[in-house]
């Protein structure tokens, strides 16, 4: 019963983030809360073993840490189209690329309609490579939640003066942190070319998300 209360009373430090030094104001609190309602020779008990449990056996606990959203996960949730060639212009492909997101709720209509416009005002400023560009604005143009979705044009995609975009992500982050680790795999993307190849020669979404698997 000892062992499972100092775990219990780890955890609750944990997720509550009191902090494990002795001169803790955190720590004194809730030991005196431990000895309001024990007897005096099992609190000198409880507070001797969760000292040595805090400070001598490591870590509180091992909390899980949060996912981060990679490339291939949210491909994987919001999908890949493949195309020999664009059927429309820049902004007719954002549309499209951008209909699933929109279609469940992680963008609204003015963040299609944002960026765009965006390209519009400034150029190509989302190309961000020789074949690759991301389409995005910013979160309090209608984000609802992280999003992204790809299409790959076998044959490449012209924006407005650049040509040849063979990778067209459009991407919805709610903040400016979210998105952080996708960014990163997408660069890492751009730098392989021999991984883009061989993704423009994929014959259906399953194969392309099985080159990025094993990419990540």
């Amino acid at each position: 019963m000892m062992q499972y209360l100092k775990a219990n009373i780890a955890t609750l430090m944990a997720l509550l983030d009191i902090q494990s030094s002795p001169d803790s104001m955190q720590l004194r609190m809730l030991l005196r809360i431990v000895r309001q309602n024990v007897d005096d020779s099992t609190y000198i008990r409880i507070r001797e073993e969760l000292n040595h449990y805090l400070n001598a056996e490591g870590p509180l606990v091992n909390l899980p840490k949060p996912a981060l959203a990679s490339l291939h996960g949210m491909l994987c949730t919001y999908g890949i189209g493949l195309a020999d060639h664009a059927e429309g212009d820049w902004k007719d492909e954002i549309r499209k690329t951008a209909a699933p997101l929109l279609d469940c709720g992680c963008i609204q209509q003015s963040y299609v309609d944002k960026m765009i416009a965006l390209g519009e005002a400034h150029g190509p400023y989302f190309v961000i490579s020789e074949d690759i560009a991301i389409a995005h604005a910013r979160p309090q143009d209608g984000v609802m939640t992280l999003g992204l979705r790809l299409t790959i044009y076998r044959e490449g995609l012209t924006v407005m003066e650049r040509k040849g975009i063979r990778f067209l992500f459009v991407l919805s982050s709610p903040d400016q942190k979210k998105h952080l680790h996708i960014l990163e795999n997408i660069m890492a993307l751009s730098r392989n070319e021999k991984l883009r190849n061989a993704l423009c020669l994929a014959q259906n979404q399953a194969q392309a998300l099985s080159l990025l698997e094993e990419f990540q």
